[in-house]
């Protein structure tokens, strides 16, 4: 591969041409230069990049796939030029929210931060579903749902259209067995994983092209829709942590809006990929200095599993995992009622299913013991104690 580059370029990043995999599926990887997709760098955040010219000048226009044309590399490679992002807030916009959980309930903050191009500040809205904020064309609407094990959807589409058909916006997670079977569409190493298993893997979409920014990132681009519309999107996988996780986002709209499908998909990244286990403004303001933190890990254990405060004190949980968490001190919504226990007189309470990188915080005012479970983790053990002393 050394010596070519592809037509297909992220912000400074050559790729090189990959190996065909079956009928259908090419492969396009990045050249490594980081190690990780926990190790970016912020000064390298990585980002999608379909040029203009992959549809204005691609040989199928009329399919408008994402075409790798090999190049020779010119000995100083020339700068992709960029235009600097300018900072925006969004007002988040709550969407309806099924879930297959007993007791669910979310926090979104009010606002989210988003950096994308001036071309663009007035054209992305944020919306809140599933205990996740998406960002997405302004003036959308959508639905969100959460599975029994906690995985997520989200979907955007235009006020009155469909959220199966036409333009629209798709944000799936998964933290279970389902994680490796989603990922195995997209990622080799996945798909050999689950054939090694003996079980059933599906072919990756036809006509379907890649891009890896990093081996546990992806960007692809698949065929037009018939009724032509542009389809990119970005997919996260590692097995690097307990339980296997699987992000995805997919853009769906007009092909000569697809610079807005890049600006969208850099957001997730950025948002979802890059530091989903970063406070957010909103986590760190809700912090004050006297706050008790409690983990919530990717071992499915709160760290430090009991804690001891003053009355009138409170405690932080933030989750650091990459998977969904609860702090449920409610003995109605848990399978065993002897995992929760709350000094007489108080009335039970419940953080709600925390995504990655979210924080709930609550403060004590009655002095006790107060014993707590993670819904999604109860048959797990992930169980803790806060102890209240004081008058």
């Amino acid at each position: 591969m050394a010596g070519w580059v592809a037509t297909a370029l992220l912000v400074g990043v050559f790729v090189g041409v990959g190996r065909t995999v079956g009928e259908h599926f090419t492969s396009v990887v990045a050249t490594p230069t980081r190690g990780g997709a926990a190790a970016f760098p912020p000064s390298a955040t990585p980002t999608v990049a379909f040029p203009d010219s992959m549809v204005s000048t691609a040989t199928d226009v009329a399919t408008a796939h994402l075409v790798v044309t090999a190049t020779p590399v010119p000995a100083t490679p020339t700068p992709v030029p960029t235009v600097a992002p300018t900072p925006v807030t969004l007002p988040v916009h709550l969407l309806v929210t099924s879930c297959a959980l007993a007791g669910c309930s979310f926090a979104y903050p009010s606002s989210v931060a988003v950096q994308v191009p001036p071309a663009y500040a007035g054209a992305l809205g944020a919306y809140g579903a599933a205990g996740i904020v998406v960002v997405g064309p302004a003036g959308w609407t959508g639905v969100g749902s959460v599975g029994v094990q906690g995985n997520t959807f989200v979907s955007l589409y235009p006020v009155g259209s469909s959220r199966t058909r036409g333009p629209r916006v798709e944000v799936t997670t998964e933290s279970t067995g389902a994680a490796m079977l989603n990922a195995a569409s997209y990622f080799e190493q996945a798909r050999l994983d689950e054939q090694h298993e003996g079980n059933p893997v599906p072919p990756p979409p036809a006509g379907m092209t890649e891009t890896f920014i990093d081996p546990e990132l992806v960007a692809y681009r698949l065929p037009n829709t018939p009724d032509g519309l542009g389809i990119d999107g970005v997919a996260y996988f590692t097995d690097k942590v307990p339980g296997t996780i699987f992000k995805q986002e997919e853009v769906v709209l007009p092909l000569g809006e697809r610079r807005l499908s890049t600006v969208i998909l850099d957001a997730f990244i950025a948002r979802s990929i890059l530091n989903p286990t970063g406070l957010n403004n909103e986590a760190k303001a809700a912090q004050s200095a006297n706050a008790t933190v409690v983990k919530m890990t990717d071992q499915n254990t709160f760290d430090p599993g009991t804690v001891t405060i003053s009355k009138g004190q409170t405690v932080t949980w933030q989750n650091a995992s990459s998977t969904v968490h609860s702090a449920t001190f409610d003995p109605s919504k848990v399978a065993n009622k002897a995992d929760v226990s709350l000094p007489d007189g108080v009335q039970p309470f419940d953080s709600g299913l925390l995504q990655p990188g979210q924080s709930w915080s609550h403060t004590f005012t009655v002095a006790g013991t107060y014993k707590y479970v993670c819904i999604p983790h109860e048959s797990l053990g992930m169980r803790g104690t806060v102890v209240v002393v004081g008058e």
